[in-house]
């Protein structure tokens, strides 16, 4: 995306959460919340915008990064749709996701 793409993108998602109140740890029926989407799509910017501190309190990052119904975690998501495997590490360990 570029810089330009990620300021974007960024700029979405605090619309998203303060414009329009957009619960990021809310769940569908496969369990997948805003930060599983974003791992199945790749988007490396918003699942580092998930984990700032500044974004979310850690309850809330912890709800958001729960396994889905079938036990996948957004790391794991991550790294079956081919994502590099230092991020879905650091995904795992820095975030507990």
């Amino acid at each position: 995306l570029g810089d330009e793409g990620k300021d974007r993108v960024i700029e979405l998602c605090e619309y998203l959460k303060k414009e329009q109140g957009l619960d990021f740890t809310t769940r569908q029926k496969q369990g997948h919340t805003p930060l599983h989407k974003a791992a199945s799509r790749k988007n490396r910017h918003v699942i580092e915008w998930l984990a700032k501190p500044s974004n979310f309190s850690e309850e809330e990052r912890k709800a958001m990064g729960l396994p889905d119904v079938g036990g996948n975690r957004p790391s794991d998501i991550w790294l079956n749709v081919g994502g590099e495997k230092e991020f879905g590490v650091w995904m795992m360990n820095a975030c507990g996701w």
